[in-house]
């Protein structure tokens, strides 16, 4: 097995400021289980079908629910599904990181959608900077490899910035855990988007599309750091 390689390099971007409610809900689509990673009222998903990270494209409308038009992650081509949460009020979702413990819904396909909230983190908020603490919460990233799909780990002290201390790397072909990356520091947490690739970049030069970044920082902005990772 090759084992990731890691290249540390800085790049400069252009400045960004957000603020985010971080949830993990976890249940099922029908008979598949499934994993939801919202940001506010954005997310993305893994189902027990496939192991392809799916992406949430939000449909706002003035109603009480969230409507969604479902795509690969890494691709708006082909709508794959709709999905509607329903009951929601999206101004107390984005604001109240301790309502809606539980998501029901459906599909298009007509499965039912049946979630409970499993972890939050209100981000750029007073009260969670001092009080919020856990450790080693696994949160599925947007961005994928050819053959591969990321969770990071996230850590967080009271008083202290929630960080990524590692990286898991599952195979897309049977969702097998393929290595864990440890001993990650400096690295903000900035939701399903700390990992990134790009369909061109290959920084190893090997012709495989298995390569990618992970954001340490920020964003944007001058100075912005990012460890490159070859596989």
């Amino acid at each position: 097995m090759k084992y990731i390689k890691c290249i540390l390099l800085t790049i400069l971007l252009t400045p960004a400021i957000s603020h985010a409610i971080f949830r993990i809900y976890t249940g099922t689509i029908g008979q598949d289980n499934a994993e939801f990673y919202f940001d506010d009222e954005y997310a993305v998903y893994l189902d027990g079908k496939e192991h392809e990270v799916k992406r949430l494209s939000f449909i706002r409308e003035h109603n009480n629910m969230f409507n969604y038009e479902v795509y690969y992650a890494n691709s708006f081509e082909k709508m794959l599904d709709k999905i509607v949460i329903e009951n929601v009020d999206g101004g107390i979702f984005n604001h109240d990181a301790d309502a809606y413990q539980y998501l029901t819904g459906h599909s298009l396909n007509g499965d039912k959608i049946n979630l409970h909230k499993t972890f939050e983190y209100k981000k750029y908020d007073e009260r969670s900077l001092r009080e919020a603490e856990f450790n080693n919460i696994d949160y599925l990233q947007q961005d994928s490899t050819k053959d591969f799909y990321f969770k990071v780990i996230i850590s967080k002290k009271k008083n202290e910035e929630a960080n990524i201390v590692g990286i898991k790397i599952y195979s897309k072909h049977d969702g097998r855990l393929i290595q864990t990356i440890t001993g990650i520091k400096g690295c903000e947490f900035h939701g399903y988007a700390n990992i990134m690739n790009h369909e061109k970049s290959d920084y190893n030069f090997d012709g495989d599309n298995n390569d990618f970044f992970l954001v340490k920082d920020r964003y944007h902005g001058p100075n912005s750091t990012a460890e490159y990772y070859v596989y």
